[in-house]
C-alpha cells in the first residue's frame, strides 16, 4: 500500500537522513526496492514565483529520480536559484545528493 502525502512527509522529516547541495536540501529513507520509492518535491512560491518555472522543475526532478531507480523515499527541498539550472546541470546536482546515500543502512 502506497503511504499518503502527508504519512511520507511525517516519516522522512522525522528520520530521514538530511543532505544538500548549493541548490536543493534532501531529505530520504532508504527503502527495501525501487518499487517502494517514492519522491516529493517541494518548490514554494516564495522561492520560484512562476508557477511554470516550479512545475516543469519538479518534472524533471522526478525524471531524474525514476532514472536513476534509487531505493530511497526522498523529499527534495528547492532553494533559490535552483530553477533556471539547465538540465545536464540540474543532473549532476541531484545524481550527486542520491549517491551520498549509499552509505547509510
Amino acid at each position: 500500500m502506497k503511504q499518503t502525502t502527508k504519512d511520507l512527509f511525517g516519516a522522512i522529516t522525522r528520520s530521514g537522513a538530511p543532505k544538500s547541495s548549493a541548490h536543493f536540501s534532501l531529505k530520504a529513507l532508504k527503502t527495501a526496492s525501487f518499487k517502494s520509492a517514492d519522491v516529493r518535491v517541494v518548490a514554494s512560491k516564495k522561492v520560484i514565483s512562476s508557477a511554470v518555472s516550479r512545475n516543469r522543475l519538479k518534472r524533471r526532478i522526478r525524471a531524474i529520480f525514476n532514472e536513476m531507480q534509487p531505493p530511497l523515499q526522498a523529499i527534495f527541498f528547492v532553494k533559490k536559484g535552483g530553477a533556471p539550472l539547465p538540465f545536464n546541470v540540474l543532473r549532476e546536482e541531484i545524481t550527486f545528493l542520491l549517491k551520498t546515500f549509499k552509505d547509510i543502512p
